[in-house]
């Protein structure tokens, strides 16, 4: 990464598009206020947007189990599980701005899923 980049990394369920939207939309607006502020800067210093996603998919099932292996006071209820399955909003990969870069893994595989680059360096 450049000198100048940050990278904020997020972790959240987002099971809905809207609240994808809202977050590449908030880091827009971050990147527009740099700029404006460091309009000094020469162009390979100038502030820019990339955003990645990685979306995890398993089945309730697993996550059911996952969450009854948590130390009692970190599990959610089943409900919560079963609530955000059912109305979670599936990425749209790349069919619009905000998921442009997005990764689906599939965490209901009995092997280990190798993680793609996200992001140039």
């Amino acid at each position: 990464t450049k000198p100048n980049n940050v990278m904020i990394i997020m972790d959240d369920n987002f099971h809905l598009r809207s609240m994808r939207k809202q977050i590449f939309n908030v880091c827009q607006e971050h990147v527009r206020r740099t700029a404006r502020e460091s309009s000094k800067m020469s162009a390979h210093q100038q502030p820019a947007l990339a955003l990645a996603t990685l979306w995890l998919d398993a089945p309730v099932g697993q996550c059911v189990q996952r969450n009854a292996s948590r130390p009692p006071s970190t599990r959610v209820s089943n409900e919560s599980i079963q609530k955000i399955k059912s109305t979670s909003e599936l990425p749209t990969h790349g069919r619009t701005t905000w998921e442009l870069n997005m990764i689906t893994l599939d965490c209901g595989k009995d092997g280990e899923e190798e993680l793609p680059p996200l992001v140039d360096q």
